[in-house]
C-alpha cells in the first residue's frame, strides 16, 4: 500500500530492544487496509474478500497530520461482530472503540519510527512494519502474544473479545461530528513486456542500491541493461523494447535533499549486444536521515523506455545491507516522441540555498539534456528558501493574492498576462527564458517531469528578459501534461468501464454541484449514452467509495464533488461528497475522504484507470489556490494511468465544459495533450480563468485503447 510515512515520533530505547528480541513477525500472511471510518460491516466485507489473516485499520484525526495505525487478526474481528451484530453500521472506529492510546508501534523494515501512546487493547500490543514508501510489509506481535494465539488458531472459541468502555452514545462521527450512518490485497500484476518492432529488441532493464544508507556515507545505484534472452538482472527489473541503432541515456534524480547525488546524473551507454550488458552506477550520498524515493529513467531519443523507482531511507543507526523494492516500468522506443519538450526538473540544495535544476530535453527542438538551473528560491518574506515547499507555499501566496484581488474572477482574464510573466520570472533564471523565448513557435507539446505536483506551470508565461516581450500564449496552450518522475504511465488508456461520483447534500449544507453529471446520466443531447457507454453511479458514501476504490472495476472514474486543503499542510486535503444527519444530532454531518485513507484503500493497478477529480467551489475560502498536491500521488501511485485535477477550486460551468471536452476528444482518438489543449479551449469560452486552473498527468501522447 502507499500509506503516510509513519515516524513522526522518536521510539524509546525499550521499544528499540524489544523489537530486536520481543517481536515475532508475520510478513507472509495478507493484509486487508481499512479506513476507520468505513462501516464496521464493509470492513469485515473487505477482510472476507481478501481472504486476509490481518487487519490493519488506518486513522486520521480532523484537521491534525497525525495517522494512527490499529493492527488486528481477522478472526478477533470475526468475533467482535458475533458478539456485538448491533456494531455491524457504526464506523470501523467506534465499532472497535479506537483510541490513541490503543493504536500499534509502527517499525520500518524492523526499525521502530513510532511508539504507540499506550497500552491499552490488542492492537497496542503489535508493530505495523512498513517499507521506505510507505507499503505494509507484515505485522509483528510480542512474544508473549504471538505464543497465546499462534497462527492457524481460531481465537473465537476463547473469552470475549475486550475493546474497552465504548465512547458515550454509540460514538459520534470519524471526525469528531454527529454519528454518520451507514451506507484481495493482492500484489498488482506485473507489466507484460512490449512486442518489439522491427530494429528493435528486447532488452531488460535493472537497478538496485541499498534499502538503508548511513548519514555521511556513500552507496553505489547500480543499474544493468541486458538482452532479455540471457538477462541476469538486479533487484528491480522490467523488460522492454529499444532500438539497436539509438543510444540510451540513463539518469537518476532524487525526490528530495536527503539523499545528495555525488557522482553522474547521466550516463550514455550503446544497446546491449548479445553477451554485452551495459552496466554502470551512480553515487549518491546519505545528506541528513529522511526518506527519498529515487528514480532511474532510461531514455532513447526522446522515448522513456523505462523508469524504475527505488525508495531508500538514510538512518543514523547502522544500515541494513536488504536490497530496496521498488517499481519498474517499461514501454517501447517511439520517434514520435521526439517532437515534444521535456521539462525536467529537479530541487538542489548547494550553500544552504535551495534551487531548482531544469533539464531541456528535445530532439526535434536540438536540445539534448540542456542543463540550466533558476535562481535560489526564496520564501515568503523574500529571504532564501531553507525547501522548496516553503517556495512553493511564496508561489501560492502570489498567486492566491492576485485571485483575491479581484473582484470577479473574469477579470483574470486581463492581469493573468501579468501574472504569468511574473511567475516565468519567479520560476526560470533569465538564462532559461532565453533558451525557450526563440523556440516557442516551434514547440508542439511539453512535459513537465517533476517530484512534486504543486506549482502551477499552467500559468506561467515565457517573457523575454532581453525585449521584455511576453508571450501570447501561457504554458497550459502548449498541450502541457506532467508526469511525475519516478513513474512512467502507459501510453494507451482502457475506456471501456466508466463510473462515477456526484456529491449530493440533501441537508444543504452546500448547493448542489456536478453540471457535467448530466454527461454520465445521459440526459445530455451528447452524452456518453450515444457513444455506448453506460457509466455506474457510485453512490456518494463512505463506504460505496472505498468499496468501490478498493474493487477498481472500471477503466475511467470521475468525481464531482467539493473540496479543502489546508494552506498550512499543502499535502494534506480532503473530499467532501455529501452531508447527513443521524437521529437526534442537531446539525448535518459532512461526508469527507481524505489523502490518507484513500492511499490506504485504493488498489487501482488491476485496471490502471484515468481518474478525474472534478471539484468545485466551496464557497467557505473564496476563489484561492487550494493546493490539492496530495491528489495526484496518492491516484497516480496506487496506479492510476492519469490524472486530471485542478490548482484552485473550479467553478462548476466551466469545470463541466472542461471535462466534457476531454473526454470527448480522447474518444475521439485524440491524444491527452491534444485532449487537455481541447477542453481548455472549451471552458474558455466561458469566459473566467477555470480553463487555466487544470492540471493533467499521465503520457502526453497517451490514447484511447481499442480491443
Amino acid at each position: 500500500m502507499n500509506a503516510k510515512q509513519p515516524g513522526r515520533v522518536s521510539p524509546a530505547q525499550g521499544m528499540r530492544d524489544a523489537s530486536r528480541s520481543g517481536i515475532v513477525w508475520d510478513r507472509d500472511s495478507p493484509i486487508a487496509v481499512v479506513a476507520a471510518e468505513r462501516s464496521f460491516r464493509s470492513a469485515l466485507r473487505r477482510m472476507r474478500e481478501a481472504q486476509a489473516d490481518w487487519v490493519v485499520v488506518v486513522r486520521t484525526l480532523a484537521r491534525s497530520a497525525e495517522v494512527y495505525y490499529y493492527a488486528y487478526r481477522s478472526s478477533e474481528l470475526e468475533q467482535l461482530a458475533k458478539q456485538f451484530p448491533e456494531r455491524a453500521q457504526w464506523p470501523v472506529e467506534h465499532a472497535l472503540d479506537l483510541h490513541e492510546w490503543k493504536s500499534s508501534d509502527t517499525a520500518r523494515h524492523g526499525r521502530p519510527t513510532k511508539a504507540g501512546t499506550g497500552q491499552d487493547g490488542v492492537a497496542a500490543g503489535r508493530v505495523v512494519d512498513f517499507d521506505a514508501t510507505g507499503r505494509i510489509l507484515g505485522v509483528g506481535e510480542r512474544r508473549q502474544m504471538a505464543a497465546a494465539a499462534p497462527r492457524g488458531v481460531d481465537e473465537t472459541a476463547d473469552a470475549p473479545f475486550d475493546l474497552g468502555p465504548m465512547r458515550g452514545g454509540g460514538g459520534g462521527g470519524s471526525r469528531g461530528d454527529e454519528l454518520p450512518v451507514s451506507g484481495g490485497i493482492g500484489a498488482a500484476p506485473p507489466d507484460e513486456a512490449p512486442v518489439s518492432p522491427p530494429g528493435a529488441v528486447d532488452v531488460t532493464l535493472s537497478a538496485e542500491t541499498r534499502t538503508e544508507i548511513n548519514v555521511g556515507a556513500n552507496e553505489a545505484v547500480d543499474f544493468r541493461i541486458e538482452l532479455s534472452s540471457e538477462a541476469v538482472p538486479l533487484a528491480v527489473s522490467q523488460k522492454a523494447s529499444a532500438r539497436k541503432d539509438v543510444r540510451i541515456v540513463v539518469s537518476l534524480s532524487a525526490e528530495n535533499d536527503a539523499i545528495e547525488l555525488v557522482r553522474y546524473q547521466e550516463q550514455t551507454v550503446d544497446p546491449p549486444g548479445p553477451r554485452q550488458p551495459r552496466t554502470g552506477f551512480f553515487l549518491v550520498k546519505g545528506a541528513h536521515a529522511g526518506v527519498s524515493r529515487l528514480a532511474i529513467t532510461f531514455r532513447q531519443g526522446g522515448t522513456e523506455l523505462g523508469v524504475i523507482g527505488l525508495a531508500v531511507e538514510v538512518v543514523a543507526a547502522a544500515a541494513s545491507s536488504e536490497r530496496a523494492q521498488g517499481t519498474a516500468t517499461a514501454a517501447p522506443r517511439e520517434s514520435a516522441d521526439d517532437d515534444k519538450l521535456a521539462l525536467i526538473v529537479e530541487q538542489r540544495i548547494e550553500g544552504g540555498e535551495v534551487f531548482y535544476q531544469y533539464i531541456l530535453h528535445s530532439e526535434g527542438l536540438g536540445l539534448p539534456y540542456r542543463k540550466l538551473r533558476s535562481k535560489p528560491l526564496l520564501d515568503r518574506g523574500g529571504g532564501p528558501a531553507a525547501t522548496a515547499i516553503a517556495f512553493v507555499e511564496r508561489i501560492y501566496e502570489r498567486v492566491t493574492r492576485e485571485l483575491k484581488s479581484l473582484a470577479d474572477l473574469k477579470q483574470l482574464q486581463r492581469e493573468a498576462r501579468a501574472l504569468g510573466a511574473a511567475l516565468c520570472q519567479e520560476l526560470f533564471d533569465p538564462v532559461v527564458a532565453r533558451e525557450l523565448w526563440p523556440l516557442r513557435n516551434r514547440i508542439k507539446l511539453i512535459q513537465i517531469v517533476s517530484w512534486e505536483p504543486y506549482i502551477p506551470w499552467e500559468l506561467v508565461r515565457l517573457r523575454d528578459p532581453d525585449s521584455g516581450d511576453i508571450d501570447d500564449r501561457f504554458l497550459a496552450e502548449y498541450g502541457l501534461v506532467r508526469t511525475l518522475s519516478d513513474e512512467m504511465p502507459p501510453r494507451e488508456l482502457p475506456m471501456t468501464r466508466w463510473g462515477y461520483l456526484g456529491a449530493k447534500f440533501p441537508m444543504g449544507t452546500f448547493p448542489p454541484i456536478g453540471a457535467e453529471l448530466e454527461y454520465f446520466t445521459g440526459t445530455a443531447a451528447h452524452s456518453l449514452h450515444g457513444r455506448g457507454i453506460k457509466p455506474v453511479p457510485i453512490e456518494p458514501t463512505q463506504d460505496a467509495f472505498y468499496d468501490a476504490l478498493a474493487a477498481c472495476d472500471f477503466d475511467v472514474l470521475h468525481i464531482s464533488c467539493h473540496a479543502e486543503s489546508p494552506h498550512e499542510s499543502i499535502e494534506r486535503a480532503s473530499l467532501i461528497i455529501g452531508d447527513e444527519t443521524s437521529p437526534g444530532a442537531s446539525k448535518a454531518r459532512l461526508v469527507e475522504v481524505d489523502t490518507i485513507t484513500v492511499e490506504a484503500e485504493a488498489r487501482l493497478r488491476q485496471r490502471r484507470p484515468l481518474v478525474f477529480l472534478n471539484a468545485c467551489e466551496t464557497g467557505r475560502v473564496g476563489a484561492v489556490l487550494t493546493a490539492w498536491g496530495g491528489w495526484p500521488n496518492v491516484f497516480l501511485r496506487a496506479g492510476a494511468s492519469a490524472f486530471v485535477g485542478s490548482a484552485w477550486a473550479v467553478r462548476d460551468k466551466p469545470a463541466a465544459a472542461f471535462s466534457t471536452a476531454f473526454y470527448n476528444a480522447l474518444l475521439d482518438d485524440k491524444t491527452l495533450a491534444e485532449a487537455a489543449n481541447i477542453a481548455r479551449a472549451s471552458a474558455r469560452k466561458l469566459g473566467d480563468a477555470s480553463w487555466l486552473a487544470f492540471k493533467v498527468f499521465g503520457h502526453p501522447r497517451a490514447r484511447r485503447a481499442h480491443a
